[in-house]
């Protein structure tokens, strides 16, 4: 088995997890006690898997837009969170997803994805 890593924000195809849930149990055992496991469990089944799962982004890839999510990381290596001065680059942005928000630093922002999208969080 060849470990690999990379981000542990993912989106996965039904068949994926049909597979991982049908593996579980041995997936469990592997990485039960790991160190970061949340990190390398689904990247090494899917590489040891081989080409059975086809990946948006392979373990390795560089590519930063590869997980379809807008991430801002800040200067301290951390997802810095978004306010309404982003929301054109939201709007803009080729990404399915974006991170970070938080209603009690701007609501605003929070507000206007609700409204772009048509949806209302709870």
């Amino acid at each position: 088995m060849e470990l690999m890593k990379v981000d542990n924000w993912f989106s996965i195809t039904v068949g994926l997890a049909r597979y991982l849930v049908k593996n579980a149990s041995s997936i469990r055992s592997v990485f039960w006690d790991s160190m970061c496991g949340n990190g390398i469990f689904l990247q090494t089944e899917v590489w040891d898997a081989g080409s059975r799962f086809r990946c948006f982004r392979a373990p390795g890839a560089q590519r930063d837009d590869a997980i379809i999510r807008l991430i801002d990381w800040g200067a301290d290596e951390s997802p810095r969170v978004s306010g309404i001065a982003d929301l054109e680059l939201i709007r803009n942005s080729r990404m399915m997803f974006a991170r970070k928000f938080d209603s009690e630093i701007d609501s605003d922002i929070v507000k206007a994805i609700e409204s772009m999208v048509g949806l209302i969080f709870f």
